[in-house]
C-alpha cells in the first residue's frame, strides 16, 4: 500500500486501479461476511425441534451447500473466460461445456460487453416489418432512394440489410444509405451484433429511369399511358423489381411470390421486371382468409393474370378486355381463382357438382367482407364466367373506389 496515492493527495477526478489480487481478496472477505449474517441464527433462537448441536450442523451444512454453488459457478466463468480471452483455447474446454452454461457465461464475459447478447434478444423481439392488415407479408417494396423505417425498435438498435443468398453479410445499414436494387435479407443489428430475420425480405426497386428505348436490359416493357397523358389514380412507377431465376420465388406473403405476378410471355429473357403493389398482396391474403373462415380450402390459389407490362397489355395474347388504362399495368390487379386439385379451373366451391360463376360469387363475397373491415383496401371486383382457354375466375385490385361488373355471364 505504499506506492499508492492517498485519496487527499489524489487530484480531483483521478481514478485509482486497485490490484486484481486485493480486489479478490476484498471481494472474497465480504462475499463470507454476508454468508455468515445470511445464515447465522440469533444465539438465543434455535430452528423449531433443533437443539444447539443439530443448529450447528444446519448452519454448518448450509454454508457448506453454498460454497459449492459458489465455487462451482466461479470455475465456469474461469473456465469460459479463458475460452473467450484466448482464441488458441476455443473449440476446447468450452466446446465441451454444457451448451446454456456455455452460452449464458461467455455472454456474461465476452469483451463485446454483459449485455449485448441479452438485449439482442430484446431487440429481435421488438422489431416488426411491415407485414400488413393481414399480418402475413413476407417483404416489403422500397422506391429507389426510401428507407425503412426503424421507430420499432429499441434505442441503439438498427436494421441492416444481407445479400439474401450471404446472411452473414451485412450491408447497407438502413437509415445511412439507401441499398441498391435486389432482393435483401432484413436484419437486426446491435453493436457488433446481427440477427437475421429470415422469414421477411426487402425489395429495392430498378429505377425506371435505367429503361431505354422501352426496354430494361433485354426485357421489353413498354410505356405506361400516364407518361403521356395525366389520369387522376394513375401513377408511373419510380421503377420495378428485378426477378432472376434465384430469387423468383422470393415470397411476397404466406400464399404468394414473386413469380405468380410475372407478365406472361418472354419465357426465355432474364432479368424479368415486375411492378406490384404490396396492398394487393395483403388484401388477397386477407381474402383467402376469409374463405378459410367459411370452411373453403385456399392453398391452391392461382394468380391467373397479376403484372402487365404496359406492351404485353397492348399487343400480347388475347387483348380483348385489356383497357389501356387497366389496373394490372399498375401492379394493384390480380386475377385469381382457387384451384385446390389443380386441374387448371376453378374448384366447386360451392358444392353444386360444377365449376360457374357463382364459385366466383363466393370469392366476390369475401372480398366484400374485407373491404368492410378494412376500406383502405377499396377497389375493383369483376367476375368471369368461363371461356375459350380458361374457367370462372375473379378481378381484385385496390384502385381506392369501389368498382363492380360481371363479364361474360349467361345465368
Amino acid at each position: 500500500m505504499a506506492n499508492r496515492t492517498s485519496s487527499d493527495d489524489r487530484p480531483a477526478g483521478e481514478q485509482v486501479e486497485i490490484p486484481l489480487d486485493e480486489r479478490i481478496a476484498h471481494t472474497t472477505h465480504a462475499l463470507w461476511n454476508a454468508v455468515q449474517d445470511t445464515l447465522t441464527f440469533p444465539e438465543d433462537v434455535h430452528p423449531r425441534g433443533l437443539g444447539p448441536r443439530a443448529t450447528r450442523a444446519v448452519h454448518a451444512g448450509s454454508v457448506a451447500l453454498l460454497l459449492l454453488f459458489a465455487v462451482g459457478w466461479s470455475w465456469a466463468i474461469a473456465d469460459v473466460r479463458a475460452d473467450v480471452g484466448d482464441p488458441s483455447t476455443r473449440g476446447g474446454r468450452a466446446e465441451r461445456a454444457l451448451p446454456v452454461t456455455a452460452r449464458l457465461v461467455s455472454g456474461i464475459v465476452a469483451p463485446s460487453g454483459t449485455a449485448l447478447s441479452y438485449l439482442m434478444v430484446a431487440a429481435t423481439a421488438a422489431a416488426a416489418p411491415p407485414r400488413g392488415l393481414s399480418g402475413k407479408l413476407a417483404a416489403a417494396i422500397q422506391a429507389p432512394g426510401a428507407r425503412l423505417p426503424t421507430a420499432s425498435l429499441p434505442h441503439g438498435a438498427g436494421y441492416v440489410l444481407a445479400a439474401d443468398s450471404a446472411p452473414a453479410a451485412p450491408v447497407h445499414p438502413i437509415g445511412i444509405a439507401s441499398p441498391p436494387a435486389g432482393v435483401w435479407r432484413l436484419a437486426v443489428a446491435l453493436g457488433d451484433l446481427v440477427r437475421p430475420l429470415d422469414d421477411f425480405r426487402v425489395i429495392t426497386l430498378r429505377p425506371l429511369a435505367e429503361r431505354r428505348k422501352g426496354r430494361m436490359g433485354q426485357y421489353v416493357v413498354g410505356t405506361w399511358p400516364s407518361e403521356y397523358e395525366a389520369r387522376k389514380g394513375y401513377r408511373t412507377p419510380d421503377g420495378l423489381i428485378e426477378v432472376t431465376p434465384a430469387n423468383q420465388h422470393t415470397p411476397l406473403s404466406e400464399h404468394f411470390t414473386l413469380r405468380d405476378f410475372l407478365t406472361k410471355g418472354q419465357a426465355d429473357v432474364w432479368p424479368k421486371y415486375l411492378l406490384i403493389d404490396t396492398r394487393l398482396v395483403d388484401k388477397l391474403e386477407l381474402v383467402m382468409s376469409e374463405l378459410q373462415r367459411q370452411g373453403i380450402r385456399t392453398e391452391g390459389v392461382v394468380v391467373m393474370s397479376g403484372f402487365r407490362t404496359p406492351q404485353y397489355n397492348v399487343a400480347g395474347g388475347d387483348p380483348r378486355g385489356r383497357a389501356q388504362y387497366s389496373r394490372h399495368v399498375y401492379g394493384d390487379a390480380a386475377d385469381v381463382f382457387i384451384d385446390n386439385d389443380g386441374n387448371g379451373v376453378m374448384d366447386d366451391l360451392d358444392g353444386d357438382g360444377r365449376s360457374t360463376l357463382a364459385d366466383a360469387r363466393l370469392i366476390l363475397r369475401a372480398v366484400e367482407r374485407v373491404e368492410q373491415q378494412h376500406p383502405s383496401l377499396v377497389g375493383g371486383t369483376g367476375l368471369y364466367a368461363a371461356a375459350s382457354g380458361h374457367g370462372p375466375f375473379v378481378h381484385i385490385d385496390t384502385r381506392g373506389s369501389v368498382a363492380r361488373w360481371i363479364e361474360g355471364a349467361s345465368e
